[in-house]
């Protein structure tokens, strides 16, 4: 009794999660393009100061904002980045003409040189590489021996900056010079294939059919259809920094732009400032492209991983708070970081919308074996829940001295109720 007794009014006072279709989660040292992981986890590279292009370093930005330095030392000016089918990312260094290829410990070694200021990279399922070069309105195929072959120039093409492989399998470029976007196929055949309004683009991702594109003078994002049509995605066309709906935000000369690989997600960088010591790092939903599993009281109850038994989740869903609570089971190591060497038990709740709950972690201390002493709770990280079903779900934690990780979750109980409260698709 006691126990419930703390924890219920927590889920009271619990708060709602207000939408927020943009939203900053950090601020990195980075302005150069991203790209996002299939774990989720966000790249960003750092081109430094537009007026002189000093940046050396890639940034790997966590689910829950945290962040490291993933690679460094390398050439300057970093900008388009992709990955290739072994993980590794494949980088583009303006200043110093070359693309380098980062393992996934973040070691970096030079793929190619003597390109003509490369920016825009994207690599197809051979693992060929393709990089815009600004300085000669050109486009270069990167074999993996390193060899350069220039596939395409001219033809409206003005310092090429973005370029992502699109619907049909050729390559999609915006320039940075102008509003011009073109349709560049492997052969090398050019197509104007849209005008980005604001006359100067970053970077092109393309998700869930659509292409978007970083109106970098525009202060907007765009979403182009596949048949050219352009509309304003993100951004009043205001020059700042405010979160908010997607047309009532404000975004600071949009560069870089990348995807979640589940189509949920976009992420943007950019600034004005070009003295600042770091820029917001913004999150933007994208529209669904479907019906979401949303998360439900049939959920309550236990949740584990086989791989580490005797540890796990108890789950209480209350609906009218619109909070998950869980109570989570596990152990500390001999040499414990958080707290003392011996079993462990968190607590964590927080507001859910669809099939997400942001949640912050508890740690309890103080108390003694069914006795009333007072007890400490102290926040100590913070969480995300993600369901994929009702029988399937994902942790992802980071506690605040470091420690991060994620649990992939399996329902122990056979479910009784969860599958009858989730409405058929429409």
């Amino acid at each position: 009794m006691k126990f419930f007794d703390r924890v219920l009014p927590l889920l009271v006072l619990a708060p709602t999660l207000a939408h927020s279709d943009i939203t900053t989660i950090t601020r990195a040292r980075a302005n150069g393009d991203i790209k996002v992981a299939a774990n989720g986890d966000v790249f960003v590279s750092d081109f430094g100061n537009p007026q002189v292009g000093n940046g050396d370093s890639v940034v790997r930005i966590f689910a829950n904002g945290s962040q490291e330095v993933f690679a460094d030392g390398l050439g300057r000016a970093l900008a388009g980045l992709d990955f290739d089918t072994q993980g590794n990312l494949i980088q583009a260094a303006f200043n110093t003409n070359r693309i380098y290829r980062i393992d996934a410990d973040g070691n970096g070694v030079i793929l190619a040189t003597n390109l003509q200021g490369p920016v825009g990279i994207a690599v197809d399922s051979n693992n060929d590489v393709y990089a815009t070069e600004c300085n000669s309105n050109a486009i270069a195929r990167v074999d993996s021996d390193g060899a350069v072959t220039r596939i395409a120039s001219g033809g409206g093409l003005s310092c090429p900056n973005g370029m992502d492989i699109g619907h049909d399998g050729a390559l999609y470029v915006v320039n940075f010079s102008d509003g011009g976007m073109y349709r560049v196929s492997l052969d090398g055949s050019i197509s104007l294939f849209a005008n980005i309004p604001g006359g100067g683009n970053g970077h092109v991702v393309f998700v869930n059919n659509r292409y978007y594109v970083a109106g970098r003078v525009a202060h907007r994002v765009f979403e182009v259809d596949t048949d050219g049509n352009v509309s304003a995605f993100a951004g009043t066309g205001t020059d700042g920094n405010q979160d908010g709906p997607n047309l009532d935000a404000t975004i600071s000369r949009p560069n870089g732009i990348g995807a979640s690989p589940d189509g949920r997600f976009l992420y943007v960088t950019g600034s004005s400032d070009f003295g600042a010591a770091d820029v917001a790092i913004r999150r933007i939903d994208l529209p669904s492209q479907g019906s979401p599993f949303e998360i439900n009281a049939g959920l309550n109850g236990a949740w584990f991983n086989q791989a580490t038994p005797g540890q796990g989740f108890l789950l209480d869903v209350v609906p009218s708070t619109g909070t998950v609570f869980l109570a989570w089971f596990t152990f500390e190591t001999i040499d414990a970081k958080i707290g003392s060497e011996d079993q462990r038990w968190f607590t964590a709740q927080g507001p859910y919308q669809a099939n997400r709950a942001e949640m912050v972690i508890t740690l309890t201390s103080g108390g003694a074996f069914d006795d009333p002493l007072a007890v400490t709770n102290a926040t100590t990280g913070t969480a995300t829940l993600i369901f994929d079903s009702c029988t399937e779900a994902s942790f992802d934690y980071a506690f605040d001295v470091g420690t991060t990780g994620r649990i992939v979750l399996s329902r122990l109980t056979p479910d009784a109720l969860c599958s009858a409260l989730v409405e058929p698709d429409s």
